[in-house]
């Protein structure tokens, strides 16, 4: 990417940044990154148990590359608590290195929130998203 451009011009922004990694724009494309959740009989017994369950959710994502960008774990704890007074549950999902955060959202196993932190590939991560009826997360532009 140093030496040659590799990005479309004059296509949309998404489908540039798509072609920098090979992906294409459609679901089972090949490609170096997949941007699509698996088929849900490839996910942990726990993914598919928890999307099994009818009940709505709502997925809160507290980390950020970006410091400046992240919202308080305690901003995040009370919105999943609102949400949970309204009858939805609650996962907090993140990559490994920000379990901590997670952790504090959830704030000492409270059990109306699930800590998926570091406990799902990234591929479950999106099968969780996509069945969520709302996401709270941090701008991470």
């Amino acid at each position: 990417l140093y030496t040659e451009r590799r990005a479309r011009r004059g296509a949309h922004e998404v489908q540039r940044k798509l072609s920098l990694i090979g992906e294409s724009a459609e679901p089972g494309a090949p490609g170096l990154l997949t941007l699509y959740p698996p088929p849900l009989e490839e996910c942990s017994e726990e993914v598919r148990d928890w999307c099994a369950d009818e009940r709505p959710y709502a997925v809160l994502a507290p980390g950020s590359a970006w410091e400046t960008k992240q919202w308080s774990a305690e901003g995040f704890r009370e919105t999943g608590r609102a949400l949970a007074a309204r009858g939805l549950r609650i996962a907090v999902v993140g990559a490994p290195n920000e379990l901590a955060q997670a952790s504090r959202v959830c704030h000492e196993g409270d059990p109306r929130f699930t800590n998926w932190a570091g406990r799902t590939t990234l591929g479950e991560m999106l099968r969780l998203v996509e069945g969520a009826a709302l996401v709270v997360c941090n701008d991470s532009m």
